[in-house]
């Protein structure tokens, strides 16, 4: 009785590992797709951007609000994705993840 069922415990392993390995697979895959496909807005040092702060759209009295502010300037664009900002009048905003932004289009 024994033996079945460290044969058991020997397949629950097995499967374990076999699962883990697959889920991190699956995940660098995922990784790769989000990394190549988050790069593709084309943001340059001096264009206009829009501003993503969740925090104005989750409250429920702005419930019709999109939660994008702006625009702001681009001053400059760090390696790792972070991006620094000021306004239009100059006053600088601290470093803000570039995944928050879009490229800002004015309506005519």
């Amino acid at each position: 009785m024994s033996n079945i069922n460290m044969n058991r415990l020997h397949q629950l392993e097995e499967k374990r590992t076999i699962a883990d390995s697959t889920l991190e697979k699956e995940q660098m895959k995922r990784k790769a797709w989000h990394d190549r496909n988050l790069w593709k807005t084309e943001i340059k040092e001096g264009s206009l951007v829009l501003l993503y702060q969740p925090s104005l759209y989750n409250k429920k009295e702005k419930k019709l609000s999109t939660g994008w502010t702006g625009p702001y300037n681009v001053k400059e664009i760090f390696p790792q994705g972070a991006v620094r900002l000021s306004t239009l009048e100059g006053t600088q905003i601290p470093l803000v993840n570039r995944s928050r932004l879009k490229p800002y289009q004015e309506t005519k």
